[in-house]
């Protein structure tokens, strides 16, 4: 097994005045990604996340119920999360219309008999003005979203909690305000678009206003933002790649902030123009002669078939890993996968905590962290449970809740797959329920288990990860302070990008302070 020998200096003095202490960190890793390379595929992610949102939906209506150290706890649920649940549902359905249109509308291009009553070849020209429409304001986003990561400000000050207060930037807000303005407007015409387009798509006949519409300007309005959009992104690479260079201070760059206000002024452009033309008053001048070329139909097509393959990346490598690893009673045909990801964890962990010296029985290691983001969060949780279990049931030979120095999650969607993916049946609900919770020690007992600190890290702007509530019994949680064996939930102050927030921990400061806090106290 690879690892990484590194030499980490405690923050505290020994009693006799001694300089720091120092400490042998080993560093493993398990690497299970090129396991699911390829396996997962767009229609298992859809149904994956279609059947998740409806068993939310289903959970959301009542109490949520949960079999944890002996007993049942109840959950009271946000009265926001039905809404949250519906609305991922809903861009789901949009994206998934809009993908079906790009398909269709390129089949009706040849003339197949089939779609000759769709009306996509009849109104080709409006629907390709829609399309430019929508792919105009989600590569504004992207852009957005790019350069306002890099337009942060610098690094939090030094120093966790308790130990002197973060700085609060100025730029913080409007960053975030404006990132949620740009994304609800992207939303808000992905889905419009999508319904013009899968109402025409089904064969209804267009009403006047679609038939009418004045599809040129928007697509010369479209097409422009798009190489503007792209112009800008270049523009913020070449300057970021000039920082690197030269070893600057990338975060807070003043000419990145210029970048991310040009790219958000480019959105609200790309959204208010095609409305003004759509639904107010057209522009009554016409591009100079040598523009005109902006008003052709033939540049939104590769544009939207790129965005429309990013999306479809996004989803299936980041979310395709999850439906192969979280829900095994629906898809079974990922039994060998997730059973291998499962092994690979258990053989490296346990090779970690069985380690002896060199011609003795001593462990090798006395403390041994565990850190896990985002679906790895979930796998340690699992790996973590069953070295628990198996220790238990051996008499506790191991020590393996002794020696576990802390359990560190980040981005983890833990409260999420154990809310999303738990069926509350009236009948079966105690027995089912308490099955699951004998394979998790964690959940089992306290005085046994929990004997090291569980530190969550997760961040208002990132959709997957979020406080962990369903681990910890109500009681517990209300005590203040917070008592050693509870999750301590910790939201990171720099994770604060909408959408990107998810990959931010990895960059930011706080992340670390916390692991170093437990490690090298």
């Amino acid at each position: 097994m690879q690892r990484v020998e590194l030499d980490v200096d405690s923050q505290e003095k020994e009693e006799n005045g001694d300089p720091n202490r120092r400490y042998e960190l080993h560093l493993y890793e398990c690497y299970w990604a090129p396991m699911t390379e390829g396996v997962a595929k767009l229609k298992d992610v859809v149904s994956f996340l279609l059947d998740g949102g409806s068993r939310g939906l289903i959970n959301s209506m009542k109490s949520f119920q949960r079999a944890m150290f002996g007993g049942m706890e109840s959950f009271q649920v946000p009265k926001r999360t039905p809404f949250w649940i519906l609305s991922a549902v809903v861009i789901l359905a949009a994206l998934t219309v809009v993908n079906g249109v790009i398909v269709a509308a390129g089949a009706a291009r040849t003339k197949l008999p089939v779609l000759a009553a769709t009306h996509l070849d009849t109104y080709w020209p409006q629907l390709t003005a829609l399309a430019s429409w929508m792919t105009a304001v989600a590569f504004t986003l992207g852009t957005v979203l790019y350069l306002a990561e890099l337009s942060k400000p610098g690094q939090s000050s030094k120093g966790g909690p308790g130990k002197g207060a973060r700085r609060a930037s100025p730029f913080k807000i409007p960053v975030v305000v404006l990132v949620l303005a740009a994304l609800i407007g992207t939303i808000g015409v992905i889905a419009f678009t999508a319904f013009v387009m899968g109402w025409t798509t089904l064969g209804w006949h267009a009403w006047k206003w679609f038939a009418g519409m004045h599809w040129a300007q928007v697509q010369a309005t479209a097409t422009t933002v798009i190489f503007a959009c792209l112009a800008l992104v270049v523009l913020g690479w070449a300057w970021r790649s000039y920082l690197v260079s030269s070893e600057q201070q990338l975060r807070g760059d003043a000419t990145l902030r210029v970048f991310f206000v040009l790219a958000y002024l480019l959105h609200f452009v790309s959204v208010a123009v095609p409305i003004r033309i759509l639904f107010f008053k057209p522009f009554s001048q016409k591009l100079p002669a040598g523009l005109e070329i902006l008003y052709s139909t033939v540049w939104v097509w590769p544009f939207l078939i790129a965005l429309s393959a990013q999306i479809r990346t996004i989803l299936v490598e980041y979310m395709g890993d999850v439906a192969i690893y979280v829900t095994p009673s629906k898809l079974d045909r990922f039994d060998e996968v997730r059973d291998a990801i499962k092994q690979r964890a258990r053989d490296i962990v346990s090779a970690v905590y069985l380690a002896c010296e060199p011609g003795s029985n001593r462990f090798l290691y006395d403390q041994v962290a565990m850190v896990g983001h985002s679906l790895g969060s979930v796998i340690a949780y699992d790996t973590l449970n069953a070295l628990m279990l198996d220790d238990w049931l051996t008499g506790n030979f191991q020590g393996i809740a002794n020696r576990t120095n802390s359990l560190l999650t980040f981005g983890s969607p833990l409260d999420k797959t154990a809310f999303l993916f738990t069926i509350q049946a009236t009948h079966s609900l105690r027995i089912r329920e308490r099955l699951a919770a004998t394979v998790q020690p964690l959940i089992e007992s306290y005085p046994k288990f929990r004997k090291f600190p569980w530190i969550n890290v997760y961040s208002l702007s990132d959709i997957i990860s979020g406080k962990l509530i369903f681990y910890d019994l109500k009681s517990v949680q209300a005590k203040k302070p917070l008592p050693l064996e509870a999750v301590h939930n910790m939201k990171d102050p720099d994770a604060y990008v909408p959408l990107l927030a998810h990959v931010d921990y990895w960059k930011n400061s706080f992340l670390w302070e916390r692991l170093l806090e437990q490690i090298a106290p």
